[in-house]
């Protein structure tokens, strides 16, 4: 069921409970007042004729009986019996229909409103005191007026229900159409958005309700898609173009050297020269293969405790024998190993790791390289410090780009992937990464990790 619908069917049935109480409210009320209006009416009937039928005048009892029959006609139905104090009919208003008796006193007197009601006729008892002694008098009567205004009163109510009803199914149907028009402009916007118009944003008039709030959130998902997008095809076209390089230069080589017949020595060079490309097509695809893990789930599955000097210390001894980098300063803290303890891909933080201090080293123009490590509450720092080529504002808003390169470092060697793979691993761990650079200056690169205390 659609939620238009759905408004409209609980708006109808809110409506349709809340009339109901109140007609029902009403109608009771008009029954309990029709019912006392009569019973005080019966009553007085039966006072009336107690008083004149209980006199010693036989003239003024036949009088009465002849202007109440021609002036008052009694209520409908109406029969009233006196009972003097044994029980004994004293004085009836005969109908061969109804029988009064002493069964219907004692009844009346068990009751404690003495009355009650049977077959739609009501009964009434009370006391009776006159100067020939004590006495009881029962009334009976059907109340025709009161019943008959009760029925008009609950037929015209049938009629305002169901015509209220049917307004209140249109109001609702109205009010929850307008109601939503909103979400049917944002739904219509969003079914024209694609991939070829993601720059397209969602518009919406209150600045202040939920539609704004919903219009809000679908244009900062719609942003961050777009960057996505942009990303993603700068990193294919970017990936595209650097594995070319190698492969087209290693294919020309091939091609060339299969022309003719070589000299060994030209063979000897050729395969240098195919084995230099391959193992720079190697390194971009393990750099690219590093920034797809980071985002697995082996990545954050695969964690165990990493003493973080130790993994430092092995990466500059494997940077020294590997690229001969002999300008990296190390600075260890003075606590227990024990204090120095971090969890994580161990795999993946090393590549992180050295991705930084072999940036720092390749860009410093062997100028000295700091890697200190510090302790602070629950907060293990390190922090990389080089006195390179730095970088520029434009330079540190893309530096976590893949394949983004300066213009000023264009001329070293690298492919612009392991900034990025090591932002998407550390992002992975929770590890906090800020830099500062100034161009001409150096930069710095502070890391912190949680630290995990051993029992």
């Amino acid at each position: 069921m659609e939620i238009r619908h759905r408004l409209t069917l609980q708006f109808t049935l809110l409506v349709a409970m809340l009339l109901a109480a109140i007609l029902s409210f009403n109608y009771y009320i008009s029954s309990v007042f029709a019912k006392d209006s009569f019973l005080e009416r019966l009553r007085e009937r039966a006072t009336i004729i107690a008083n004149v039928h209980l006199e010693s005048d036989k003239k003024n009892q036949n009088r009465f009986d002849l202007m109440d029959k021609k002036y008052n006609p009694g209520l409908p139905a109406e029969v009233v019996v006196i009972f003097d104090n044994k029980l004994k009919v004293r004085y009836s208003e005969r109908n061969d229909s109804i029988h009064l008796d002493s069964s219907i006193v004692q009844k009346l007197r068990q009751l404690e409103g003495s009355s009650f009601e049977k077959n739609g006729r009501i009964y009434i008892g009370f006391p009776f005191e006159d100067d020939q002694g004590s006495f009881y008098v029962v009334a009976t009567g059907v109340d025709l007026v009161g019943t008959s205004k009760l029925k008009n009163q609950l037929e015209s109510m049938a009629v305002s229900f169901s015509f209220f009803l049917l307004f209140a199914l249109l109001a609702g149907q109205f009010l929850s159409k307008k109601a939503l028009e909103p979400i049917q402009s944002v739904i219509s916007q969003v079914n024209a958005i694609s991939a070829s118009n993601l720059h397209e944003r969602v518009k919406y008039k209150n600045d202040k309700d939920e539609i704004a709030q919903l219009s809000k959130t679908f244009n900062s998902m719609l942003a961050r898609l777009e960057d996505s997008f942009a990303s993603q095809l700068a990193f294919v076209s970017n990936a595209s173009h650097e594995l070319r390089n190698p492969l087209a230069a290693m294919i020309g080589q091939a091609e060339i050297t299969l022309m003719k017949q070589r000299e060994n020595g030209y063979y000897q060079e050729a395969l240098e020269t195919i084995y230099a490309d391959a193992l720079r097509l190697k390194q971009i695809v393990n750099s690219l293969l590093h920034l797809s893990q980071a985002n697995s789930e082996s990545a954050i599955q695969n964690h165990s405790p990493i003493r973080l000097d130790e993994m430092i210390l092995d990466i500059i001894e494997n940077l020294s024998k590997t690229k001969g980098y002999n300008q990296i300063e190390i600075h260890l803290p003075e606590e227990n190993g024990e204090d120095l303890i971090i969890v994580g891909n161990s795999r993946l933080l090393e590549v992180a790791i050295a991705n930084l201090i072999d940036n720092a080293c390749k860009y410093s123009n062997n100028k000295p390289v700091k890697c200190t490590l510090e302790i602070a509450l629950e907060k293990l720092s390190l922090i990389i410090q080089d006195q390179g080529l730095g970088m520029n504002s434009d330079d540190l808003k893309h530096c976590f780009e893949p394949f983004y390169r300066s213009n000023s470092v264009r001329s070293k060697e690298g492919f612009g992937i392991g900034m990025a793979v090591s932002c998407a691993i550390f992002k992975t761990h929770g590890v906090d990464m800020n830099i500062e650079s100034e161009e001409g200056i150096g930069t710095t690169i502070k890391l912190e990790f949680n630290l995990v205390r051993l029992a």
